[in-house]
This record gives C-alpha cells, structure tokens and sequence, in this order.
C-alpha cells in the first residue's frame, strides 16, 4: 500500500474531533518526506472525513510553527475549489492568514471565500471574513471587496462574525499606530 494509501485509509476513521488521532498519525509519519504533500493531496477528498482530517493535520502543521513550500501552497488553493466539507472550509479559512500567497494565488481564493461569507455557518462567515481581508493584503484588487465585506459583517447577526470583524477592524488599527 502506498503512503498516501495508508494514510487515507487511516482518515477514513477520523471522527472529526479526535485530535489525537491526528496528531499520532502525523507523528507515525513524522519522518516521510511527502508525508505533508499526501495530506494536501487528500484535503480535497469527495469523503467529508478524509478532508476534514487533512486540513486539520495541514491547520496543526501551521499552528505548531511550520510552514508550506511555495508549491505546496499552490496545491493546497487549487485544492480549494474541490473542498466541500464545512468544517474542512473552517481549517482553510483559519490559516489562510498565515500562508505565503502569491497575488495570483490570492485573486484564486476570493470567489470562494466570497461564496463561504453567506454560509449558514456563522464561524465558518467569520473566518471566510478573516481569510478575505488576509488575501486582500495580498492583492490590493480585493481591498474594496474586503472593506465592504467587513462593514457588511459588522451587522450580521451572529455575535462570532461581529466578534471577528471588530478583532479585525482592531488589527489593522494597531498595525497603523
């Protein structure tokens, strides 16, 4: 069975809680060079359980320091249009900040993340928010689009999309002092 086969076969069982299994599989293949490659590779999964596990285990690499290569990025957006899963959005959303785009990976993103600001979701519109306003210090074109999606957020109704357009509103504040 080849690596990425193993390592699907092993996110099919993911409960989509149990971070601990994530983290013991990334650990089982700490030392597998293309480890990181098979997981962006499965984020965009038809099976909701298989995405939802990469893009977590994707979400913990960043959250725990590390980074992605530039053509690891490139696949991880490309993958983006495929990912369905609500919750395997969420992670992309949340690390979108954080990842080196290119201003053609940037412009890439937005009709996606602009479809995910209307989501049912209220977290899920909260973070399409934070990623759009990230993509847009990328790529200036989207400044507009940015602005006007987080006036629009400073009246949705949910306390969490308020919430992240006034963290927003006061990074930027804090960045211009």
């Amino acid at each position: 069975m080849t690596p990425l086969a193993q390592i699907r076969k092993q996110l099919l069982s993911y409960d989509g809680r149990s971070a601990t299994m994530l983290s013991e599989l990334a650990a089982r293949h700490q030392d597998d060079a293309s480890f990181l490659d098979s997981v962006i590779k499965l984020s965009a999964a038809a099976e909701d359980n298989i995405s939802d596990g990469a893009t977590r285990i994707i979400k913990l690499h960043i959250d725990n320091g590390g980074a992605l290569s530039p053509q690891q990025t490139s696949a991880l957006v490309k993958n983006c249009k495929k990912i369905t899963s609500w919750s395997a959005q969420l992670h992309v959303c949340q690390i979108v900040g954080r990842l080196k785009l290119s201003s053609s990976q940037a412009a890439a993103l937005v009709p996606r993340l602009t479809l995910l600001l209307s989501h049912d979701r209220p977290f899920l519109r909260a973070w399409a928010l934070d990623a759009l306003c990230a993509v847009a210090r990328v790529n200036n074109r989207f400044k507009k689009q940015a602005n006007d999606a987080l006036a629009a957020a400073e009246n949705d109704k949910a306390a969490s999309v308020r919430a992240r357009a006034r963290n927003i509103l006061r990074s930027r504040l804090n960045a211009n002092a």
